[in-house]
């Protein structure tokens, strides 16, 4: 029997070989009931929205442990638990309309799928996921269901499901994924981020892949080219397993460039520069051979507590960064909030297109006082090292002076 090969978009790079684990979801579905006191379905919106929030930021705090700022991709999810006008509509269902809460919540979430939906954007259409994600949990908290366990996995996969979600994908235990295979998503979507951030091959966008594909079936995959080869001859796997020693020689040759000039055949000298969201990131950049921070995203010390950093936590932390980095350049962006990076505490207005709206240097020339803590501790940083501050979203003469 030949080798079946399907074909998807393969978004992070690499090889896999094993066993397939197929992952199947039931989703929830409720039907319409009439509640017999709107505020015992308000107080049970509420508290699960509550335990929501703080389940999220438990994953996001161990995400971080393993796929570093890309761990930040969750907290879009708070957003849409902290969005004024779904929650408006949600509450209007079970005011006007006397329906329990879980049927207002699945309906509220809903409607706003259905206009993303019709969004011709594809990052947006990606969030359609999250949106998905928070709704269940919502639901399933009302109901004391378990919510936001990881997958139980007991032996080394390539996990092959419909689609997961970011909660799904970061709870994960990562030495025993080999590979990720889904129907859904695309090159922005959090399967991809993160399949990049943990080391791991993965192809989307794979059509019906589920039905094609049984548990305990051996299978391989090529993230480079998103193939996928149910049942492999031994030519097929000698191949890939061929070409999987190319890319670990690769790897490994790379390695003897560590610390030696960048310089084109003209003599060019290029810099090499790293992207980092904390001083815990900074011992990799330096092992790596990094010429500098090329950009230090200072989102993290805003996100994810209930309060501003203070003038001197901040202090601390770019000294930390300075001081590490010695005569090499760090480049700070001051923070960039807004967007998909939601921070509850500031009460930020809802907008309908905050990509562009009240985030970036806007945001800091409106919260001037804020703006000036993070810059007096940065002027203070700055003796210990060779520091440069970027501001995010210039969009005019004015605001830079």
């Amino acid at each position: 029997m030949s080798t079946q090969v399907y074909k998807g978009l393969g978004v992070s790079r690499g090889i896999a070989i094993g066993q397939a684990l197929i992952f199947g979801k039931d989703q929830k579905i409720i039907n319409k009931k009439e509640a017999s006191d709107a505020q015992v379905e308000l107080d049970i919106l509420h508290r699960a929205i509550e335990l929501s929030r703080s389940q999220i930021k438990a994953i996001y705090e161990k995400g971080k442990a393993q796929v570093g700022d890309d761990a930040e991709i969750i907290l879009v999810q708070e957003a849409f638990l902290d969005d004024e006008a779904l929650m408006e509509r949600i509450e209007g269902l079970i005011k006007d309309e006397h329906c329990c809460a879980d049927y207002a919540v699945q309906e509220g979430y809903a409607y706003y799928e259905e206009l993303i939906g019709r969004l011709d954007d594809a990052y947006l259409k990606e969030r359609v996921v999250d949106l998905r994600d928070v709704a269940q949990r919502i639901i399933q908290n009302m109901h004391h269901d378990s919510q936001g366990k990881a997958i139980l996995i007991e032996e080394k996969c390539i996990l092959v499901a419909e689609d997961l979600t970011p909660s799904e994908t970061m709870q994960l235990d990562k030495d025993r994924i080999l590979g990720f295979i889904t129907e859904r998503g695309g090159a922005t979507s959090h399967v991809a981020i993160l399949a990049k951030a943990m080391g791991i091959p993965a192809i989307v966008g794979v059509q019906n892949v589920c039905h094609h594909i049984h548990d305990g079936q051996r299978i391989a995959m090529d993230g480079d080219t998103g193939e996928i080869f149910l049942s492999p001859d031994d030519q097929t796997v000698k191949q890939l397993r061929g070409k999987k020693d190319l890319e670990i020689k690769r790897l490994e040759d790379l390695k003897q460039y560590i610390g030696k000039p960048s310089v084109t055949k003209d003599g060019k000298r290029i810099g090499l520069y790293a992207n980092i969201g904390s001083s815990k990131e900074v011992d990799d950049v330096l092992e790596n051979g990094g010429d500098g921070i090329g950009l230090y995203r200072t989102e993290l010390l805003y996100i994810d507590r209930d309060q501003l950093p203070t003038e001197d936590e901040q202090y601390q932390e770019y000294k930390k960064v300075l001081q590490s980095m010695g005569d090499r350049a760090v480049i700070v962006r001051t923070v960039d909030i807004g967007g998909d990076k939601n921070v509850p505490y500031l009460h930020l207005p809802v907008e309908d297109n905050p990509f562009l709206g009240c985030r970036g240097i806007r945001l800091c020339l409106k919260e001037v006082d804020m703006f000036k803590v993070q810059l007096r501790a940065l002027l203070r940083a700055s003796i210990f090292g060779k520091l440069s501050i970027m501001f995010p979203m210039i969009a005019t003469m004015g605001e830079l002076i």
